[in-house]
């Protein structure tokens, strides 16, 4: 039974994005991404290798070792290790969570634990032996191809299997899927040793959405892969894919220099955006993707409405959402967060805009004063900038 070895999942960089729709992208609209500020303090991270996102935390990997950011915030670094060549989230061994992992230079697997601080977790799984080159998991399974092989954790038992040509790892709804040379092979732990075959010749890369669907692409298309067959979702003609992510419902490829989405099941591509074929993607459960490129990071969101006049969410992501993740989501996050003190729910664009008129009172026309946001005594504070920048967003 032959499974498959694959070194990196994702490609893609960081440029000017432009919008538009190349002939060669057949059915497909205009996609215009807009930049999310993801490190608003500046925090040096040194030069990235690979990132890592779940709930609030990120996981910076670089050549200066991991820092953790939560909610916008810097928490700590760990420089033991400088070196990464992959990374990812998966459930804990003990099956009471998810794990932010990042693959060493020496195939190692390096959980991310409080403050940055990293763990060797490979002897957890059984791979203490083995070099790993790429992990994907889901709520109680964990694909990871090895050097020579491939391995599936339920959470309980990790089977092995032979691997000499698989491109691509994916875990979704409780099953685990590679990319192969014939198509896209299907494991499910809790079916045993059964294994489900879909004959997609020249799949390269697989990746599941939030929803469990699981999607494979070829050097120059996409297919969603259903009911035992690949269908085709987006042809990109004589251009090539040289990435598959999920992020979120989203699903991100990227074509030669540009990006493609699909969204809600129609599929959109930037034009002229000159993202590098070998930077690195990874998606966001936000439905934002991350790129890695020239040692660097940065998150792209898929601007609302673009050319439609309607970019106000596009705007707030960018210049708000990072203020609200390093200050405001102290007091302002959702019910049960343990970050929700104030009663009142700023989690997302729609309660911002909802609130938009009260947070120009309390931020800024109240600025200075004893009914102020942030209160004199919560221990938060906004700079001038930050305070300058929600005004431009919620003046009337």
């Amino acid at each position: 039974m032959s499974r498959a070895a694959f070194a990196s999942m994702a490609f893609l960089a960081a440029a000017s994005v432009g919008a538009g729709c190349s002939s060669s992208d057949s059915g497909a609209s205009t996609l215009t991404l807009s930049p999310v500020t993801w490190n608003p303090s500046n925090t040096n991270v040194g030069q990235v290798q690979a990132v890592a996102e779940y709930d609030k935390t990120v996981a910076v990997f670089g050549a200066q070792g991991v820092t953790a950011f939560v909610s916008g915030a810097a928490v700590g670094t760990d420089a033991t290790v400088t070196s990464w060549t992959s990374s990812g989230v998966m459930p804990s061994a003990d099956g009471l969570g998810m794990w932010l992992v990042g693959i060493d230079g020496d195939g190692r697997l390096r959980r991310v634990g409080s403050q940055a601080a990293i763990e060797d977790v490979s002897d957890r799984f059984g791979l203490a032996s083995d070099k790993v080159q790429a992990l994907a998991g889901d709520t109680g399974v964990t694909g990871f191809l090895l050097a020579q092989g491939l391995a599936v954790s339920d959470g309980k038992t990790v089977a092995h299997y032979d691997a000499t040509t698989s491109h691509g790892v994916a875990a979704g709804a409780a099953q685990v899927a590679v990319a192969v040379d014939s198509g896209v092979r299907i494991f499910e732990p809790s079916k045993g040793d059964q294994e489900t075959d879909v004959g997609l010749p020249d799949a390269t890369f697989v990746a599941y959405d939030a929803t469990g669907g699981l999607f494979a692409a070829t050097n120059h298309a996409l297919y969603k892969v259903e009911g035992g067959e690949a269908h085709a979702v987006y042809d990109a003609g004589g251009r090539t894919v040289h990435a598959l992510a999920a992020a979120g419902s989203n699903i991100w490829v990227a074509v030669d220099g540009d990006l493609a989405v699909v969204q809600n099941g129609q599929v959109s591509v930037t034009s002229g955006a000159a993202f590098p074929p070998d930077a690195h993607l990874a998606g966001s459960p936000s439905g934002d993707i991350w790129l890695v490129a020239g040692g660097q990071l940065f998150r792209y969101a898929v601007q609302a409405n673009a050319g439609g006049g309607g970019g106000d969410e596009a705007t707030w992501s960018a210049t708000v959402q990072p203020i609200y993740a390093s200050v405001c989501s102290n007091c302002h996050s959702a019910p049960g967060s343990g970050k929700d003190t104030s009663n009142v729910d700023l989690s997302n664009y729609a309660l911002w805009d909802a609130h938009r008129a009260k947070i120009y009172q309390r931020v800024v026309a109240q600025a200075g004063t004893p009914t102020s946001m942030p209160p004199s005594g919560s221990g938060f504070t906004l700079t001038e900038v930050q305070r300058a920048a929600i005004e431009a967003w919620s003046k009337p």
